[in-house]
């Protein structure tokens, strides 16, 4: 409360300027020139990745925790890159502070633009928070989407583990993951936060996600520093093969490949041939059609369900359990956002003979 107090008294005195958590002297503050800042930018551009402002004041101004204006350098050049928001972006934490260009995000190796990633994410935003961290680890199930676009959903589990945004308008976030059980494999990826009518999303993670399958279960982990985490992964008591979905470039056609499965998988999440061979030797749908919502859960109906007639028309029925996997190919859902995805149209309705299952009526001079 006194901190609280402290800090609302500090803000409405004029004699003070802050960065986050830190404050001084409005007439104590360094400034610094054109070329100045220049320099910080170029050294950004050479450097590739986000840096430190101490290695910036260590780097670009030659200095050292020696130096007697050592700190209120570290302090000034944070508080000047924050404003020149034309040049620079801040994509830290409280704990350490990185910055880099602006206008230089991480570029993304999906197939998906950022932009189309932001929107698919959206439901996330709808999503209820997750109550606790069990074992202060967020554990989460990997889809086909997942995979496929190198990335992590920033979902309620994914908020009480990551950091929070530590100045206003933050847009990302520079994190460092290690994945000890794959040869020490370590990345750098980055948290892009919600805004607007886009969800979160962790991106940069396609080397990481490859050694993976739709149904992999990670286990992810606070590191020593607060933007650095570890992915774990629990081992299977017996390794298994599995005939699994991927989706052939070459043929542009989905097919299955037996694999071999060394890590616990969730039974309800796999893409198995036994129950989605629906899929096999099918083509994805058009671009364009991937992104709507109902052309996704109209061909994961097709794929999955059971076809039969009603009077003269065409309907599908199949279980929410089978359903979930197959549009988290192309689209991501959880299934209470498929639920009510489903529950806004009367193309869709529940079976009430038989507890999880769905109709889908395809509709009419529409092909199935």
């Amino acid at each position: 409360m006194f901190q609280a107090a402290l800090r609302e008294r500090l803000a409405a005195d004029a004699r003070f300027i802050s960065f986050g958590r830190a404050w001084c002297l409005a007439d104590g503050l360094l400034s610094f020139s054109k070329r100045e800042l220049r320099q910080v930018h170029d050294f950004l551009l050479e450097s590739g990745v986000p840096e430190s402002e101490a290695r910036l004041v260590q780097e670009v101004f030659g200095r050292s925790e020696e130096d007697a204006d050592y700190a209120l350098l570290r302090f000034s050049l944070n508080y000047e890159l924050l404003r020149e928001k034309r040049d620079f972006e801040f994509v830290g934490t409280a704990e350490d502070y990185l910055w880099r260009p602006a206008g230089r995000p991480a570029a993304r190796t999906g197939l998906l633009k950022a932009g189309e990633v932001g929107q698919d994410m959206k439901y996330l935003e709808d999503e209820p928070p997750a109550a606790a961290l069990e074992d202060e680890a967020w554990v989460h199930t990997l889809t086909f989407y997942e995979i496929e676009n190198g990335l992590l959903p920033y979902d309620s589990g994914a908020k009480l583990l990551l950091p929070c945004p530590f100045l206003k308008e933050q847009k990302g976030v520079w994190l460092e993951f290690v994945a000890p059980q794959l040869e020490g494999l370590a990345l750098f990826a980055e948290l892009h936060y919600p805004s607007g009518n886009r969800g979160g999303w962790i991106d940069g993670l396609e080397e990481l996600l490859v050694n993976f399958v739709a149904g992999a279960r990670l286990v992810i982990r606070r590191g020593e520093r607060s933007n650095a985490f570890i992915v774990e992964y629990p081992l299977a008591e017996e390794p298994q093969e599995l005939s699994l979905l991927r989706y052939d470039e070459r043929r542009q056609r989905f097919v299955f490949e037996t694999l071999p499965i060394v890590f616990v998988v969730d039974e309800t999440q796999i893409l198995e041939k036994t129950r989605y061979k629906g899929f096999n030797n099918a083509r994805r749908l058009e671009e364009n059609s991937r992104r709507k919502s109902p052309a996704v859960l109209a061909y994961a109906f097709e794929r999955v369900g059971q076809k039969s007639s009603e009077g003269e028309k065409t309907i599908y029925r199949a279980s929410l359990d089978d359903l979930l996997p197959a549009v988290n190919i192309e689209k991501p859902f959880s299934k209470a956002s498929l639920v009510k995805f489903m529950s806004t149209s009367p193309l869709y309705r529940k079976d009430e003979s038989a507890e999880g299952y769905y109709f889908y009526t395809p509709p009419a001079g529409e092909k199935s």
